[in-house]
């Protein structure tokens, strides 16, 4: 029985011709730099998925397992308009990504003396708002690219500071509704819409906290919320809040989210000397 299969698999291979093998290679490439494209989305895991089914195809039908080979060939067919519907606006994102491919460059890393300054500007603003209780959604983007919600907001493109975010969030201004998004050291966009969770949440927490940690389960963005009723500030993170923080606190959550812990004592550092200018 096993010999029989491995020669049917053997044939298999044998009648491949050079332009299959070519058309195979293709297919390759086409796969990984859709992978590539998406890795840094929340249909990562989905793809994931998506190519366990695929090699579990290719492996039934080289083994010539003809029920396993339909079973999968239907269920492969589902599961891609599945992926049309729900990742709509990734596979949108994806294909003005490629419209774009190479006229965009790559914009350097922040320096120690950049992320000082941002994070002491942040870390300024959220404490006047939550002393004011004025409140605010502040998004960090990590490795997640977050350009579809930027995409639902007004862009700013403006270099953060204390008094543009202060000024964003005043009550009865035009942009003080929905999210800031922070990429690197600049306000990319404002009023942007963030996905609400659908955990059970208690009724003390509003919108404003139900998307931070909407974004927070979608995403590895760090996302900070200042309530207008009471002042606290709360972090979401990886889908869990981290409530009850003072300005420091959520200095310090930034710097170990956006820079990992290993980097933390020596940019924390540099903060500090930043904030003491």
């Amino acid at each position: 029985m096993a010999t029989g299969r491995m020669q049917a698999i053997l044939n298999n291979f044998n009648a491949l011709d050079p332009i299959n093998c070519v058309e195979i290679f293709v297919l390759l490439v086409v796969v990984l730099v859709i992978y590539r494209m998406i890795a840094k989305t929340r249909a990562a895991n989905m793809a994931k998925g998506v190519m366990v089914l695929a090699a579990v195809f290719v492996a039934a039908f080289l083994l010539r397992l003809q029920i396993v080979t339909y079973v999968l060939e239907r269920s492969l067919y589902l599961v891609g308009f599945a992926l049309v519907v729900l990742f709509a606006p990734e596979l949108r994102h994806g294909l003005e990504r490629i419209g774009t491919l190479g006229l965009e460059t790559k914009k350097n890393d922040l320096t120690g003396t950049d992320v000082g300054e941002m994070l002491n500007a942040v870390a300024d603003a959220v404490g006047n708002l939550s002393h004011r209780r004025v409140g605010a959604l502040i998004c960090f983007e990590k490795n997640t690219d977050l350009q579809e919600y930027v995409d639902s907001g007004i862009m700013l493109d403006a270099l953060c500071s204390s008094g543009l975010l202060i000024n964003i969030f005043e009550k009865n201004t035009p942009l003080h509704d929905g999210a800031v998004i922070i990429r690197k050291k600049r306000v990319v966009a404002a009023t942007c819409y963030l996905p609400l969770t659908e955990q059970y949440l208690s009724k003390k927490y509003g919108t404003r906290h139900r998307a931070a940690l909407g974004l927070s389960e979608e995403s590895d963005a760090l996302v900070v919320a200042v309530s207008e009723e009471t002042g606290n500030i709360t972090c979401a993170r990886n889908g869990k809040f981290l409530q009850y923080l003072t300005p420091e606190d959520v200095m310090a959550l930034m710097v170990e989210h956006l820079y990992g812990k290993e980097n933390s004592p020596r940019l924390n550092g540099m903060v500090s000397a930043c904030f003491e200018k």
